[in-house]
């Protein structure tokens, strides 16, 4: 996975700097589409086959306009586990190696509960791309999570872009048991000037993602435990706005925990990230079995 500052979130930068039609000449017009960067699609047998084995379950849900979204649930073969909801990065899918390895720590080492998505037109999801409709799919995601539950308690964790929906969800739903962030956005106000000193060209930001970024803004009605983990060497997303989002948050039991030297694909997917998570969720949703 290629990490640059100018394609945001792990994108890659030829891609971020293809020129946009509508757009002025020399500028960069970042919208929905590039701030997803979504991968290559995998064949929708993939989504299914992947369940046949019994170590996950084939889910889907419909959104409030029709498209179908598509995830997986990782069930606990712990009695009683807790749930734990995630929003993964941009240019990824619940089937990549990277969410892999993240979703991965969670069910089959902390024994959790999970359920997970790909976000709409990404993936194994339909519709297409959209952050005001992605941020509401993740409400509809986290209430199926609590249908599942069955009153156990859920929970929430999302790096990189998926901080933005982890953060929509917590400040929106006060049934959340407790927060994990990786590496997070707080708004999108900074965006223009850093893409445009990566790229060396002006950049118009989407109105959409003005407004569909507010994570700092949306935590200070968050209550809830918070974890905040962050990389002091992260080139995307700075480590200020992980800080940025703590400070925000209205909880009183909170944590933040800087990765040292770690940029941003590193520190999401470091020990020290693992040793943070388990840590947190072994006093907040301790299942007894957990093995890390």
């Amino acid at each position: 996975m290629a990490s640059a500052l100018g394609c945001l979130l792990m994108g890659v930068l030829p891609v971020c700097a293809a020129d946009v039609p509508s757009a002025p000449a020399g500028t960069l017009h970042f919208d929905d589409a590039r701030l997803f960067h979504p991968a290559k699609r995998l064949p929708a047998n993939v989504w299914s086959d992947a369940a046949k084995d019994d170590s996950r379950q084939a889910v889907r849900l419909k959104a409030s306009d029709g498209a179908m979204l598509r995830g997986w649930f990782y069930p606990s073969p712990v009695a009683g586990a807790p749930f734990v909801v995630t929003f993964h990065g941009n240019n990824e899918t619940i089937a990549d190696a990277w969410t892999q390895a993240r979703d991965g720590f969670l069910y089959a080492q902390l024994n959790l509960n999970l359920l997970t998505f790909d976000y709409r037109g990404t993936g194994f999801s339909d519709g297409v791309i959209s952050l005001a409709k992605a941020r509401a799919d993740a409400l509809a995601i986290y209430d199926l999570a609590t249908k599942k539950a069955a009153g156990r308690p859920v929970y929430v964790v999302g790096w990189s872009l998926g901080s933005v929906f982890a953060s929509h969800v917590a400040a929106s739903r006060p049934t959340v048991a407790g927060l994990v962030l990786l590496d997070p956005m707080a708004a999108a106000d900074a965006l223009p000037a850093n893409i445009a000193r990566a790229l060396h060209r002006p950049v118009d930001v989407a109105d959409s993602i003005r407004d569909g970024i507010r994570n700092a803004e949306e935590l200070r009605r968050y209550h809830g435990p918070l974890l905040v983990v962050h990389g002091t060497a992260d080139e995307v997303i700075p480590i200020t706005e992980g800080r940025t989002d703590f400070d925000a948050a209205a909880s009183t039991d909170k944590v933040f925990v800087p990765v040292a030297g770690k940029g941003h694909v590193a520190a999401i997917w470091s020990l020290e990230a693992d040793n943070a998570v388990a840590a947190f969720f072994a006093k907040h949703a301790p299942t007894g079995n957990a093995t890390h």
